[in-house]
């Protein structure tokens, strides 16, 4: 669906990327939540069922 909607449905010239940074309370908000994730694993806490990977890069 987001390739779908990335690739045709934003072709139309009057639509702008819907890529953007995210609000800084945000952001905030979800690294507060890995670093619970983390702080958790590290415990021995045993998360019954898995989700995403994300994974961030710099360009050297």
């Amino acid at each position: 669906m987001m390739v779908l909607h990335r690739k045709v449905l934003a072709r139309a010239p009057e639509r702008r990327s819907d890529v953007a940074q995210f609000p800084p309370w945000l952001d905030t908000s979800l690294h507060a939540v890995t670093r619970l994730e983390r702080s958790l694993l590290a415990s021995g806490f045993p998360f019954p069922a898995g989700g995403s990977v994300l994974a961030t890069a710099l360009r050297p």
